[in-house]
């Protein structure tokens, strides 16, 4: 269990050092406002 936590950890820790721009990209490309994006990952 502690294996799949670490996993998880440093997932967060590289989703949340993209930049804004590629998140603005990634907003764009599926058509969604990207306030839809930063609402959803600030409250998961």
């Amino acid at each position: 269990m502690t294996k799949h936590q670490l996993i998880l950890d440093v997932a967060g820790v590289i989703i949340t050092n993209l930049s804004p721009t590629f998140w603005h990209e990634i907003a764009d490309s599926a058509g969604i406002p990207f306030e839809a994006i930063t609402i959803q990952t600030r409250y998961s």
